[in-house]
């Protein structure tokens, strides 16, 4: 028996050692591809990653630093704008330490507009398929801190108790370790981040690539832990590692590239991509195991899926977007309407979906609500290409009051996994106004009971 009993443990162990599989990613999974310290006028390496993002189809994001040597309105239009500035209209970027360096990053929110969020913070979130992302400010001596009770702190409990996504991921300049030098004014966002079942943090600011093991604040090793890449490598040069940090994985400062994450419905894949002629690469894969959010809840059997996109729009405005407002909006005079969609991955075929969105001014008469074509753009959509209806009307329960959830059945549409966008439109002067995706909490949401098979 105890020469049985030592040939499993050894076939366990060698089993346990082999590689494991890249998960199937499906075709639907959204892509974030992106890294930091890109722009510099004094060499070509940010074309080069600029073509890996453009080449990836992803949803870009930046990790800071944007535009060497010090963030100006001239570095953004000269550097940043014919490299990278070639998607920054859909583009999630970081604020670094450069840009500070001129009038309080003012040409970096300038350049940015609403998307890098209020000039005077610099943090903000949003939500792409299963998954909430956060983006932080670690300039923390800009922004009043990073420690606990600081605003910054006190908004990212506020924002990710109201959060719906099952994945959650953080995004900021420095890193909070690093072979390179670690910083520690970021411990208490790690620290919640965790409290509230982070998945992975993503920093730049040194410019290397460097992979760390799951683990704690204080970089001690936890299985339920936060995994952190940094990912200083857009193209501006490279730097020395000093000791090997505890807990890292993998480290390259010789190669330029971006970071691709496939965010699939229960996790991602990673893959560090290189510029072309250079061979590093790094890849490999992560779950979302211990789920996260908060908002409406879920009962047993239910699945919440976060809002990808929304926005409205206004006749009297016919050809202004308003994608980044913080309320969805349906009246009747003048004619507004808005537009919510979801990526609904990995669920299968569903037996109930409901539509559900939060009050922020009552109406005697709440809108109606349609299928509509999913081939929109949440920053660029406007009353005059608004899409299409894609059915017939499928719900509407008349009044509504103020400061509640309000749930539309719409199971008659939504079938199962894919792209479903609702249209809300109302034919009454006694508008309503929802929160939207950029607002502080109450996000809308899609709430799915998967269908259950019989087993013969």
């Amino acid at each position: 028996m105890g020469r049985r009993w030592f040939i499993g443990v050894l076939v366990a162990l060698v089993v346990a050692g082999l590689p494991q599989a890249m998960p199937t990613a499906r075709a639907a999974d959204p892509v974030l591809v992106g890294a930091g310290d890109i722009a510099y006028c004094g060499n070509s390496n940010d074309s080069r990653t600029a073509e890996l993002v453009e080449k990836s189809g992803g949803i870009p994001f930046t990790l800071g630093d944007n535009a060497y040597a010090a963030g100006t309105a001239r570095q953004f239009a000269d550097c940043y704008h014919p490299t990278w500035g070639r998607f920054a209209d859909r583009t999630h970027p970081v604020v670094g330490d450069n840009e500070y360096d001129t009038d309080d990053a003012a040409p970096y929110f300038d350049y940015f507009g609403a998307a890098a969020g209020d000039p005077d913070e610099g943090w903000y979130s949003y939500d792409v398929g299963a998954w909430h992302i956060v983006v932080l400010n670690s300039n923390c001596g800009e922004v009043g801190g990073c420690g606990s009770g600081s605003p910054q702190e006190r908004w990212l409990r506020a924002d990710l108790a109201a959060a719906n996504a099952r994945c959650l991921a953080a995004m900021w300049h420095h890193p909070r370790f690093s072979s390179v030098s670690s910083n520690s004014a970021t411990r208490a966002l790690w620290k919640t981040l965790q409290e509230y079942g982070a998945e992975m943090v993503l920093s730049g600011h040194h410019h290397v690539y460097e992979r760390f093991a799951p683990q704690d604040a204080d970089g001690r090793l936890d299985a339920n832990g936060i995994r952190q890449f940094v990912v200083g490598t857009g193209g501006r040069s490279h730097a020395s590692f000093n000791s090997t940090k505890p807990n890292s994985e993998v480290r390259n400062n010789r190669t330029y590239g971006v970071l691709k994450l496939t965010l699939r419905s229960d996790g991602y894949n990673f893959d560090f991509v290189p510029i072309e002629g250079s061979s590093f690469r790094d890849s490999g894969h992560g779950s979302c195991d211990r789920g996260g959010g908060g908002g409406g809840g879920e009962t047993p059997g239910e699945i919440t899926v976060a809002a990808e996109a929304d926005a409205r729009v206004e006749s009297d405005d016919p050809n202004d977007n308003f994608g980044s407002s913080s309320r969805l909006v349906a009246d009747g005079s003048p004619a507004t309407a808005s537009y919510v969609r979801f990526a609904v991955n990995g669920v299968g075929a569903v037996s109930k979906a409901t539509l559900r969105l939060y009050v922020k001014d009552k109406s005697s008469n709440g809108p109606e609500v349609y299928l509509s074509d999913p081939a929109w753009s949440e920053r660029s959509v406007t009353w005059n290409n608004r899409p299409p209806r894609a059915g017939p009307l499928l719900a509407d329960i008349g009044s509504v009051a103020y400061g509640q959830w309000v749930e539309y059945d719409v199971s008659a549409a939504v079938t199962g996994d894919g792209l479903w966008s609702f249209e809300l439109t109302a034919d009454s002067s006694d508008g309503i106004d929802f929160s939207s995706s950029e607002a502080s909490s109450n996000r809308p949401q899609l709430v799915l009971v998967p269908a259950v098979l019989s087993v013969p």
